[in-house]
């Protein structure tokens, strides 16, 4: 009997890590690249039988894309998006932070594996950098980071206390 393995309906050429002995499949390390729809096929001069079966690869969150900075008019809407790899997808695997600020002010969406955080009605006290965190509970949490900048008409201060006056000697 000889045996093939095919991967997604394609005949698959075995990486080392791979062994297919006698029909037995063994994989000494599980990469994600890994994942996928395999079949085996035997073959003898009675003719042929598959196996069918599907590898699911579990692997940590990784953040690939973040928005790179945004720089705004004061009332406009930030929107700022985190594009992760990982499996599984957990719900609440993104989160969004950002020192001394009040998330309550923002909404995060997710849709697919993109995360979107938008910051509305913006202020010049809204600049600063937000961090996305990815973490579906595989390994280490994964975060980057973004800035936002906003930008506003200059504001000279005319306070008392910091008014000077200067006059001749005398």
């Amino acid at each position: 009997v000889t045996y093939q393995l095919y991967k997604e309906g394609v005949a698959f050429s075995l990486p080392s890590r791979f062994k297919l002995t006698q029909g037995v499949l063994s994989m000494s390390t599980a990469r994600k690249e890994d994942r996928g729809n395999y079949m085996i096929k035997g073959t003898n001069n009675q003719g042929f039988a598959t196996f069918n079966f599907s590898l699911n690869v579990k692997y940590p969150a990784e953040i690939v894309n973040i928005t790179n900075k945004l720089a705004l008019d004061e009332g406009e809407t930030a929107i700022f998006t985190c594009k992760f790899d990982a499996n599984p997808v957990t719900p609440d695997i993104v989160t969004w932070s950002r020192e001394d600020f009040d998330m309550s002010r923002t909404r995060a969406r997710l849709e697919g594996n993109i995360s979107y955080l938008s910051v509305t009605d913006l202020t010049r006290e809204d600049s600063g950098t937000f961090k996305c965190a990815a973490d579906n509970r595989i390994g280490s949490p994964d975060a980057k980071t973004t800035k936002l900048i906003v930008k506003f008409a200059p504001v000279i201060d005319k306070s008392p206390e910091i008014s000077r006056s200067a006059g001749e000697k005398g």
